[in-house]
C-alpha cells in the first residue's frame, strides 16, 4: 500500500473514510463477542424504536405526497436501489464507507501512477458515483449469505394496515398513546398513536387498525374492525 499517497491531501477524504469503516467494522466484531452487535442496535433505533423516527423514509413519504405519485419517493427508492437485500443498515454503512473509501484510494493510485493524483474534491465526487454499483452489488452479496433474521428490517409505513393492542392511553388527537404492533415477520413494534377519527378516544387495550402515517412518525389509528382483532395477540401484547 502506498502509505505516502493515502496520508496525501489528495487522499484524506478516502483515509478518513476507511478509517471510520474500519473502526466500526472493529466495533461490530467487539460488539458481537460481548453478547449484542452494533449493526442491531442501529437497526433497532431506526426500525424498532418506540417512534419508529426514520427521516429517510418520512421525508420519501412527504416527497411522495407532494408530487402526487404515491410512490416511496426519492430518498427511500434510492437507498432501496443502493441496498437491494435489505441489509441491516449499520453493516450497510459500513459497508458503503469501506466502498468509498477503496474505490477512491485505488483511482487515486492508478492516477498517480499515469500522472499525478486528482485534487481532493474532483476524486471524492468521482468516486462516490464510481462507488454506488459496488455497493449495490456488495450489499446484493451480503445479503444473500445473511441470515434470514438479518434482513427482517422494515420501513415505518410497511406497518399501515397492520393491527396492534395500545398499552398505553388511552390516546387522543392532542396526547398520543402507545400501541404495540406486530410487522410481517411477526416482530414487536412500538409506535406512537392518534386517534384518525375526531373526537375519537382509543382506550388502553383497545386493538387498533393502523391507517396513515403522519409526517411526524406518529401513527393515525382506528379501532380495529370485529373480524381482524386477534384476541391471543391481545393478550400476549399487553
Amino acid at each position: 500500500m502506498n502509505w505516502e499517497l493515502l496520508l496525501s491531501p489528495e487522499a484524506r477524504p478516502f483515509a478518513v473514510t476507511l478509517g471510520i469503516g474500519l473502526g466500526l467494522c472493529l466495533i461490530e466484531i467487539v460488539t458481537f463477542f460481548v453478547g449484542f452487535s452494533l449493526s442491531e442496535m442501529v437497526e433497532g433505533f431506526f426500525s424498532g424504536s418506540p417512534d419508529l423516527d426514520i427521516d429517510a423514509d418520512v421525508d420519501a413519504d412527504i416527497d411522495a405526497d407532494a408530487d402526487g405519485t404515491g410512490g416511496e419517493g426519492i430518498i427511500s427508492s434510492a437507498f432501496g436501489l443502493l441496498n437491494p437485500s435489505r441489509v441491516p443498515f449499520g453493516m450497510w454503512l459500513i459497508l458503503a464507507l469501506l466502498s468509498y473509501g477503496t474505490v477512491g484510494f485505488v483511482g487515486q493510485s492508478v492516477f498517480a501512477a499515469v500522472l499525478a493524483p486528482l485534487p481532493a474534491l474532483i476524486a471524492g465526487t468521482a468516486a462516490l458515483f464510481a462507488a454506488l454499483p459496488v455497493i449495490r452489488i456488495l450489499s446484493q452479496g451480503l445479503g444473500a449469505i445473511l441470515p434470514d433474521d438479518h434482513s427482517e428490517a422494515i420501513t415505518p409505513g410497511e406497518l399501515v394496515g397492520h393491527v396492534g393492542t395500545l398499552s398505553v392511553g388511552p390516546a387522543e388527537a392532542a396526547s398520543p398513546g402507545r400501541a404495540v404492533v406486530r410487522d410481517k415477520y411477526g416482530n414487536p413494534h412500538n409506535v406512537r398513536v392518534v386517534p384518525a377519527e375526531d373526537g375519537t378516544v382509543l382506550q388502553i387495550a383497545e386493538q387498533v387498525l393502523l391507517v396513515d402515517l403522519r409526517s411526524d412518525g406518529v401513527f393515525r389509528a382506528s379501532p380495529a374492525p370485529e373480524h381482524l382483532i386477534d384476541r391471543k395477540a391481545s393478550d400476549a401484547d399487553r
